[in-house]
């Protein structure tokens, strides 16, 4: 039994989720208060209220705990698969946490560019999509990159990690399950391990890290509007989706420099 002060009882690693349950339940108490003054929120504004985000930044750090403790840890985990499982699963609550925070932005939810085209100005909807979409990939990339920086990424990781935010994503959808485009998704993903396996991608591969970060993204999104064209129609023109599937890619070699930034003349890579 730890003994001591308090920060020595916690596991290593855990200090952070202490203090997202602190941050939840203030978040709670100030929710309370805020219906009282302000009314109870609707629709979009449920997501963006102090209070709520309050208590998304508290639930995202006591899910992260395990995934913490493991980073702080000097022996990596072994090539058992359980081993890894504490960690992808905090990987995993984590980015499902942010995804639903920002869920006005996922292409599983609004499932952009599917379907016919809206009534009033069908500008805006395709610059919500095209934002939405380069968005969801500047967030999942985010994670997934820095999480290959800390480890090796055991076989199946992304298709577990990708694959159930796809799946708790769909649910959020307005209408019937987006089956074949949460299926599409998943299906990048195995795609994405593949080409993890194939290119090896580290930061002492700094081509293939950043192929790796391009190529996942266009799959993602390439195979979302293929799934969305099998089922609901893709009303967007061939330029405007084509155009955003290369972006996506962009964005991912964007936010790959961003992690293993290119070396300094005169510098040799860390």
């Amino acid at each position: 039994v730890r003994r001591g002060t308090w920060q020595r009882a916690l596991p290593p690693g855990y200090n952070l989720s202490l203090l997202g349950a602190v941050i939840f339940a203030c978040g709670g108490v100030g929710d309370m208060l805020w219906h009282t003054f302000f009314g109870i929120e609707k629709d979009v504004e449920a997501l963006f209220s102090p209070t709520h985000i309050m208590l998304g930044c508290g639930s995202w750090l006591m899910v992260g705990g395990p995934f913490c403790a493991a980073w702080q840890r000097l022996t990596p985990p072994d090539g058992r698969w359980h081993q890894h499982l504490p960690w992808l699963f905090s990987l995993t609550w984590m980015l499902c946490t942010g995804t639903f925070l920002t869920q006005i932005a996922h292409p599983i939810v609004y499932l952009w560019g599917g379907g016919t085209a809206p009534e009033g100005p069908g500008w805006m909807w395709q610059a919500l999509g095209v934002l939405g979409m380069l968005w969801d990939t500047s967030f999942l990339l985010g994670f997934v990159l820095l999480t290959m920086r800390r480890w090796t990424l055991p076989a199946g990781a992304l298709t577990l990690v990708i694959g159930l935010n796809a799946v708790a994503m769909g649910f959020l959808h307005r209408g019937p399950y987006p089956l074949l485009p949460v299926l599409a998704r998943i299906v990048a993903a195995l795609g994405a391990e593949v080409v993890y396996a194939w290119l090896q991608p580290s930061v002492q591969r700094p081509s293939a890290w950043r192929v790796f970060a391009t190529v996942v993204p266009l799959l993602l999104t390439t195979l979302h509007f293929g799934a969305l064209g099998v089922t609901r129609g893709v009303w967007w023109s061939v330029h405007l989706w084509a155009g955003t599937i290369v972006l996506t890619g962009l964005v991912g070699l964007l936010v790959s420099m961003l992690l293993v930034p290119p070396p300094w003349p005169g510098k040799s890579r860390s």
